[in-house]
C-alpha cells in the first residue's frame, strides 16, 4: 500500500529552521562571548557582555532540549532574546553597532517561526525602542559617543528610523506573501497527494482483484530472486496468510525447499536470457501432503534501460489433469497390450482353425475330382460350401482385427472398374439363380479408362453390399448401378445397390454398421451371418476417404449409397497375366514339402503329383536342412515350407538356409495358415520370395510356384 505524504510538511520544516536558528545564534552567542571577553580587558565589564554570555547560555539550553520543548515556546523564547539583544545593542551602541541589524533579523525571524501578527509586533516594538532612544539621546538622557546636539546627525537618526520601518516592514509582508504561498502550495501538493495516493489505492485494490480472481498463481521477484509479491491463490499455496509474511523471502524459506534449486535455476535462465519460458512442467512435492504438478510460464521484467530488474511468473495446478493423463496413458498401454494379445489370440486361432480348414477343402477338392455317385457329390458340394462360409467368416474376423490393431492395408495398382464390375455379376448371377430374383446391372462407366487403387478390397466392398441385397431379398430384383462422377478435379465411383428386401426400420439403421451388430437379432437366425460384413465395409470405405450411406424403408427394401475417390491409371492399357498350364510347367520339378500335419502333407502331396512334380517331404525344419545337406551335386527346384512345425520352425529354417551361399538364391514359399498380414511382411524380409495362405485352392498354389 502506498504511504501517504505527511500533512504537517510545512510545521515540519519551520519546526527544522526554528532548530537551526538556535543552532546559529548558540554559535553566535558562544563567538560574542569570546569577543566580549577579548574587549573586557580594554573596556571593562559591560552590561551588555553579561547578557551575551545570558543569550547564548539560553540558546544553547533550548537546542540542547529542542525535542522537550514546543516549537512555538522555542520560536517565541528567540524572537524575545533577539529583541532584548538588539534593544540592548541600540540603547548601548546606537544605530552605530549590530543592535537595528538584529531586531531587522528579529522581525523577519518572527514572521517566518511565528506568524505575520507577531512580526508587526516586533517591528512596531523595534521601531518604538529606536525612535525612544533617539529622544532620550536628543535630551540628553543618554549619552552615546556617536551622537552629539547637532541636527543634522540628529536627522541623520530620524532618516535611519525611517528607512528601518520601511525596509522591515518590506521584507514582513514579503515573507507573509511567501508564507502564504508556501502553505498554499503545501495545501496543494498534499491533496494532489491524496488524491494520486487514493488513485494508487484504487489501482492496487483493482489489480489485486484481478489477480485474486485469475485462476492461476501470481507472483513476482526482484533480481536477487526474492520474492516482492503475489496473489491470494499463491499465498494459500505456500500456506501464508498475508503479503507481509512472504516479502523478501526466497524459495528455500518457503515449504517447496526441496524444489528451490530447480525453481532458481528456471528463474536464472530466464534473466539471463531475457527470454520467456512458457509451459514448464515442474513437479511440486511439499514437505506434507501430496505430490502436485505444475504448469508454469516465467517471464523478465525489463525497465527502460532494458535491465532485468526481476521475474514475473504464474503457474496453474494441473495435478487432476495430470492424474488422468497418468491413468490415461496407464489405460493406452493396457489396450496396446490387450491389443497385442488380442491380435497374437486371432493369429494363433486363425492359424488353428485354417490348418484343419486346409485339410477339410483339399480332401473335398480331391473328392470332388473322383467318381462319385449323384447323392454323394450332392452331400460333398454341400460340405464345400459351408467349409467356404466357415472360410468367409474367418476372413471377417481377421480382417476387422486388422483394422482395429492398424495392420490393414490397401494395395495401389492400376485396375479395369469395367472388368471388376463384369466380375462382379459372375460372381452374383449363380445367387440370384438360385433365389429365382432378377440381377439388374447399369453401368455407364467407360471401359477404356483405367484406375488406380485397390480392387481386391473395392470387389469385397461390391460383393459384401451385393451378397446382402440378395440374401435379404426374398422376390423381386436387385439393381446395381455404376456410374464416375468429378468432384473437385477428383473422380469418384459411384454405385448405388437397391434391393426389394425386407428393409430396415428407422430405429436400427444407427447401428447398421457396427461390430458383431446386425438390424434385428432374429437375422443371425433366419438369414445366418456374424455382423461383421458392414462393419469391415465401412471401415474400408472410411479407410479409402470415401463415403457410404444406406436409405431404407421397413418390408420395401433398402440402397446402399457408395462413393469412392479414384485416381486414374499410369496406364492406359492393362497388362493381362498369361494363361499357363501347370501340368507342363511342374513336370520333373524337384519340390520339398515342408510340412508336420499329416493330412495336409497328403492333399499337397497329391495336388503336387497331379501337376507332374517331383516331391520329397519333410517334418519339420531340422529334416529339411538335413534333405538340403544330403543332396550330391544337385538341389531342389523349389522349397514349399510351414511356418509353425515342432523341433525348428520355417522362420529358423530360412535363416539357416539363407545363411548358406549355395542356397541363397534357392526359391522358397512360405506355405502356412499365418495370413495377418505384418506376419507375411515379416517372412518377405526372413528371406522367403513369395506366401501362400492356408486354405488354398490347387490352382492357386500352382499358380504361385510357376512364377
Amino acid at each position: 500500500m502506498p504511504n501517504k505524504a505527511p500533512k504537517k510538511s510545512l510545521e515540519t520544516i519551520i519546526n527544522e529552521l526554528t532548530n537551526q536558528i538556535l543552532l546559529t545564534l548558540s554559535v553566535i552567542g558562544l563567538l560574542a562571548v569570546v569577543v566580549s571577553s577579548i574587549r573586557a580587558l580594554e573596556l571593562g565589564l559591560k552590561p551588555v557582555m553579561f547578557l551575551h554570555f545570558t543569550l547564548w547560555v539560553a540558546c544553547s539550553v533550548m537546542y540542547i532540549n529542542r525535542d522537550n520543548i514546543a516549537q512555538r515556546t522555542r520560536a517565541y523564547l528567540v524572537v524575545s532574546l533577539l529583541f532584548i539583544a538588539g534593544a540592548v545593542g541600540i540603547l548601548t551602541f546606537g544605530l552605530s553597532g549590530s543592535g537595528s541589524t538584529i531586531l531587522l533579523a528579529t522581525t523577519i525571524i518572527s514572521a517566518l517561526l511565528i506568524n505575520n501578527k507577531v512580526s508587526i509586533i516586533v517591528l512596531v516594538l523595534s521601531s518604538l525602542t529606536i525612535a525612544l532612544t533617539t529622544f532620550l539621546q536628543h535630551i540628553n538622557y543618554l549619552t552615546i559617543a556617536e551622537l552629539t546636539n547637532s541636527t543634522a546627525t540628529l536627522y541623520a537618526w530620524y532618516t535611519e528610523l525611517i528607512g528601518f520601518v520601511l525596509f522591515a516592514t518590506v521584507i514582513s509582508l514579503a515573507i507573509n506573501k511567501f508564507l502564504q504561498y508556501l502553505i498554499q502550495a503545501n495545501d496543494q501538493l498534499h491533496q494532489e497527494v491524496e488524491n494520486n495516493s487514493s488513485r494508487a489505492e484504487q489501482s492496487e485494490r483493482l489489480l489485486k482483484a484481478v489477480l485474486d480472481a485469475l485462476p492461476y498463481r501470481v507472483f513476482w521477484k526482484d533480481k536477487d530472486l526474492n520474492y516482492v509479491g503475489a496473489n491470494t491463490a499463491f499465498l494459500n499455496d505456500a500456506g501464508l496468510t498475508s503479503l507481509e509474511q512472504m516479502i523478501g523471502k526466497s524459495d528455500y524459506e518457503l515449504p517447496w525447499q526441496e524444489q528451490a534449486k530447480m525453481f532458481r535455476a528456471d528463474d536464472t535462465e530466464v534473466m539471463d536470457s531475457q527470454q520467456a519460458k512458457l509451459n514448464i512442467e515442474e513437479r511440486l512435492t511439499p514437505s506434507e501432503g501430496e505430490t502436485k504438478y505444475l504448469l508454469t510460464n516465467k517471464v523478465p521484467l525489463i525497465d527502460d534501460q532494458q535491465q532485468v530488474f526481476g521475474i514475473l511468473g504464474a503457474f496453474d495446478d494441473i495435478s487432476t489433469q495430470k492424474s488422468l493423463e497418468l491413468e490415461l496413458r496407464q489405460a493406452k498401454i493396457e489396450a496396446e497390450q490387450a491389443s497385442v494379445a488380442k491380435t497374437e489370440f486371432l493369429s494363433n486361432m486363425s492359424h488353428e482353425i485354417r490348418t484343419p480348414l486346409n485339410g477339410i477343402n483339399g480332401l473335398l477338392e480331391l473328392s470332388l475330382a473322383t467318381e462319385l455317385s449323384e447323392l454323394q457329390r450332392d452331400y460333398l458340394e454341400k460340405t464345400s460350401e459351408s467349409a467356404k462360409l466357415l472360410h468367409a467368416i474367418l476372413n471377417d474376423i481377421l480382417d476387422i482385427s486388422k483394422i482395429e490393431a492398424g495392420k490393414f492395408e490397401l494395395e495401389n495398382i492400376d485396375f479395369s472398374l469395367t472388368e471388376n464390375i463384369t466380375n462382379l455379376g459372375s460372381f452374383l448371377q449363380p445367387l440370384v439363380d438360385e433365389k429365382g430374383i432378377k440381377l439388374v446391372i447399369v453401368n455407364t462407366i467407360a471401359n477404356n479408362i483405367i484406375y488406380h487403387g485397390d480392387p481386391t478390397r473395392l470387389m469385397q466392398i461390391l460383393l459384401n453390399l451385393a451378397n446382402n441385397a440378395i440374401k435379404f431379398t426374398e422376390k423381386g430384383q436387385v439393381t446395381i448401378s455404376c456410374s464416375i462422377t468429378n468432384k473437385k478435379e477428383t473422380a469418384h465411383f459411384c454405385c448405388d445397390i437397391t434391393d426389394n428386401g425386407i428393409g430396415i426400420s428407422a430405429e436400427q439403421l444407427p447401428r447398421l454398421f457396427k461390430n458383431f451388430s446386425q438390424a434385428d437379432s432374429s437375422m443371425s437366425r433366419r438369414f445366418g451371418g456374424t455382423g461383421l460384413g458392414l462393419a469391415i465395409v465401412k471401415k474400408i470405405v472410411d479407410m479409402m476417404y470415401g463415403e457410404i450411406n444406406v436409405s431404407s424403408e421397413l418390408g420395401k427394401g433398402s440402397t446402399f449409397s457408395l462413393s469412392l475417390p479414384l485416381k486414374l491409371g499410369k496406364d492406359t492399357v492393362l497388362k493381362k497375366d498369361l494363361a499357363i498350364d501347370p501340368l507342363v510347367t511342374l513336370n520333373n520339378l524337384d519340390i520339398l514339402l515342408v510340412e508336420d500335419n499329416r493330412i495336409n502333407q497328403m492333399i499337397a502331396l497329391k495336388i503336387l503329383k497331379q501337376y507332374g512334380a517331383q516331391v520329397s517331404v519333410a517334418n519339420d525344419g531340422i529334416e529339411a536342412l538335413d534333405q538340403l545337406e544330403q543332396l550330391e551335386g544337385k538341389s531342389f527346384d523349389i522349397i514349399l515350407m510351414d511356418i509353425q512345425m515342432p523341433n525348428m520352425n520355417g522362420c529358423d529354417a530360412i535363416k539357416k538356409i539363407r545363411f548358406q551361399e549355395k542356397f541363397k538364391y534357392l526359391p522358397v514359399i512360405a506355405l502356412t495358415a499365418n495370413v495377418m498380414s505384418h506376419e507375411v511382411k515379416s517372412y518377405y524380409e526372413l528371406g522367403f520370395n513369395a506366401h501362400v495362405g492356408k486354405p488354398f485352392k490347387s490352382d492357386e498354389l500352382i499358380s504361385k510356384i510357376y512364377e
